[in-house]
């Protein structure tokens, strides 16, 4: 038998058991409606009995009475037969003294229904008792009754309910079940050659159940294509990979046989590509690397190294070797893959790096003496220039200042002006030499670092400062420690803060503000002020040697302030820059390296 005549077994078999429980509820749901409408019916004519006995209580009780009174038995008899056959009544008797006096019919079975007056008779104002009579009602017809219809319903129902399975087993075979053969039998016969093939029912398109089924399965196939040929090609593009690798690559099952390896592997080995699928792990040139292996297989990954003579032809060779277990989805270890590299090329290089870093060290440590007894040479040169030059200028300062004191008389208004000059740039000249040095000295001199706590400082200085610009409103906000050299800081510090209140003070009301913040999780320094201000375009200027925005007879400086706190600030591993506006004062900002403390 084909999957297909299976399939179609299976469906028809559904629709068996379908039909059967349909049978089964419906059967049992009749039964049920039946047996509750007999019951109905059945207690209906029990209580059409018990009116019956009402009827005679009222319409013949009486008549009965007046009978016994004058013991006129065949009027009676005449009473009683009416009673009797009245529906369903079997028996009727008149006892007069306890003993019969008149009876019709037959005392009713088990079952039936029994009723009995007292005949009372009113004489000289009393109530005598002369007689008794007693009916019985027969309930057997009213059983047979209700067997008859039971009987019919029943019949009734099961032929029913048999037409109604049977359309129904014709119903679904025609809407449900053939189409199920249909697409049992696309799904069995489903193969990776046929997954571009759309499924098709025989029949008009009805947007139901079925449709929406098999529109999902035309989906779940045009998936299972794609991602099929995906597949194919993922598959190809790595073995691709595996084939080109320039390491080798072996995979090995759990009975220890190679499964798949390489071109580069089996180059490594000096075999044939194809001699190594199928070969024991103990069948290799070089047993030094089974341990590796072995211990991939008991779930350890392992690295080895070291010198392997492989193949006869190409001598000892370096490789390096890396095994790793390989587990199913359950975890289980069911083999292992290793990576074989042929190293012994990049030793060698490596070897001759080693070789040429040795010799770069040895280099670098001559330069670096030379380097060392330059900055000792610049540095005895900086002390020369810092007293032989400064011998000569204050020379000059001094002979020019007995010129001035001693021939002023004899000296014409001219003169006294140019010596003036002579003495100012010579004062000058001093302070631009003092300032050379202090540069040098900034990128010289070691880090100390250690807690500064910028807020006192800067307290510090603006007391320092506050003789000279008295006019100056100074705030100093809350201002955290910093990680760095004293010295350094406080000089950073003092050149910002002096030029601050420097250039605002030709403002009717100078306003300096000393602070920080936070930005990007950083703290943020900054000296603010509300003086002349520079042009931002030429911002990138300001920090270099020498470099001035402003006039030197408006505001007197060196243009050295400003590049030796660069320096000092790039030694903390901070950077400083600002922003202003011409006539409406300046920002200057700066960080340093590990400022939280």
């Amino acid at each position: 038998m084909t999957r297909a005549g299976r399939s179609g077994l299976g469906t028809r078999a559904l629709s068996r058991r379908l039909i059967v429980w349909t049978v089964v509820f419906s059967g049992a749901l009749a039964l049920l409606i039946t047996t509750v409408q007999l019951l109905v019916e059945y207690r209906r004519d029990v209580d059409t009995v018990e009116q019956r006995f009402d009827l005679v209580q009222h319409g013949y009780l009486a008549s009965i009475v007046d009978n016994v009174w004058v013991a006129d038995r065949e009027h009676l008899g005449t009473l009683l037969d009416g009673i009797v056959h009245l529906p369903d009544f079997a028996y009727a008797q008149v006892s007069v003294d306890g003993k019969p006096f008149v009876e019709r019919g037959k005392a009713a079975g088990a079952g039936g229904i029994t009723r009995t007056w007292p005949l009372q008779r009113e004489y000289r104002g009393r109530q005598l008792v002369i007689g008794e009579l007693t009916i019985s009602a027969d309930l057997a017809t009213a059983r047979q009754r209700f067997v008859e219809r039971a009987v019919f319903i029943v019949l009734a129902n099961f032929v029913k309910t048999v037409l109604v399975a049977f359309f129904m087993l014709l119903l679904v075979d025609r809407i449900i079940t053939r189409h199920l053969e249909k697409i049992v039998d696309y799904l069995a016969n489903s193969s990776p050659e046929r997954l571009g093939t759309p499924l098709r029912l025989a029949r008009r398109p009805r947007e139901d159940e079925l449709d929406r089924l098999v529109a999902a399965l035309n989906r779940l196939h045009a998936d299972l294509a794609a991602n099929h040929e995906q597949l194919q090609e993922s598959e190809a593009r790595y073995r691709r990979l595996a084939t080109q690798a320039p390491v080798g690559i072996v995979h090995f099952d759990g009975t220890r046989h190679i499964t798949y390896a390489n071109p580069c592997i089996a180059s490594i080995f000096g075999v044939a590509p194809e001699s190594l699928p199928g070969l024991d792990l103990d069948g290799l040139n070089d047993k030094r690397l089974l341990p590796a292996f072995a211990g991939a297989l008991a779930g350890r990954s392992a690295n080895y190294e070291g010198e392997f003579a492989f193949a006869p032809n190409r001598g000892s060779r370096q490789v390096a070797v890396h095994a790793a277990p390989v587990t199913d989805h359950l975890g289980e270890i069911v083999g292992g893959i290793a990576i074989v590299e042929d190293v012994t090329e990049r030793r060698r290089a490596e070897a001759e790096i080693r070789e040429l870093n040795a010799l770069l060290e040895r280099r670098v440590a001559d330069r670096t003496a030379e380097l060392e007894r330059a900055n000792k040479e610049l540095e005895a040169f900086a002390h020369s220039v810092s007293h032989d030059l400064q011998a000569p200028l204050r020379a000059i300062v001094g002979y020019s200042q007995i010129l001035v004191d001693d021939e002023r008389n004899r000296l014409s208004d001219n003169g006294r002006d140019m010596l003036g000059r002579v003495i100012r740039n010579t004062h000058r000249m001093s302070e631009l030499i003092e300032n050379i040095l202090q540069y040098s000295r900034a990128g010289r001199r070691a880090l100390e670092k250690g807690r500064v706590d910028l807020g006192a400082l800067a307290h510090e200085i603006a007391a320092q400062f506050g003789p000279d610009y008295p006019a100056a409103h100074i705030r100093i906000g809350d201002i955290p420690a910093a990680v760095g050299d004293p010295t350094m800081l406080e000089q950073v510090l003092q050149n910002l803060i002096g030029n601050a209140l420097k250039y605002s003070s030709k403002q009717e009301h100078p306003e300096i503000e000393i602070g920080s913040e936070r930005r990007d999780g950083h703290t943020v320094y900054f000296v603010k002020d509300n003086g002349a201000g520079f042009d931002m375009r030429y911002a990138d200027k300001m920090f270099g040697m020498f470099q001035r925005l402003h006039p030197e007879n408006q505001f007197p400086g060196t243009g050295v302030g400003l590049a030796i706190v660069k320096r000092l600030i790039e030694r903390h591993g901070g950077e400083i820059w600002a922003k202003a506006e011409v006539g409406h004062g300046a920002q200057f900002y700066f960080t340093l390296d590990g400022t939280a403390v």
